[in-house]
């Protein structure tokens, strides 16, 4: 996510500035070489994989480009913690009742014996 936050920032920079100079340079031997190992290549295949083909062929984010790309990742983890979730005899339990992919309150206590305690005890039916 912060790759793709700092690129949407890169396309704001002026043309002038430096990291915006080396970023162009990146794309330029990208464009020479669709193998290149260059910054723009990995931030490149991970905005197709995301679903922003045609933010990066247009090199423009548009409004609310994080919001964009937080939703994007988030849909992404979800659906594979889904898939994990449904491949595994061991959680099956677990799937029955977690329906949201979402960190659970009890995680963020800080007392360790209650969240273990907390994390063994089966939920209440919903």
């Amino acid at each position: 996510m912060l790759r793709l936050s700092y690129w949407g920032k890169i396309l704001a920079m002026n043309t002038r500035r430096w990291v915006r100079r080396v970023y162009e340079d990146g794309r330029s031997r990208l464009r020479r070489d669709a193998a290149a190992s260059t910054w723009c290549n990995l931030t490149r295949s991970w905005l197709v994989e995301l679903g922003f083909q045609e933010e990066w062929n247009q090199q423009a984010t548009g409004a609310k480009w994080q919001e964009k790309v937080r939703e994007a990742i988030m849909q992404q983890e979800e659906a594979e913690w889904r898939r994990r979730v449904a491949s595994s005899s061991k959680l099956e339990f677990y799937a029955k009742w977690k329906k949201e992919y979402k960190m659970e309150e009890y995680l963020s206590t800080q007392d360790v014996r209650k969240r273990r305690t907390w994390t063994k005890m089966p939920r209440a039916a919903d």
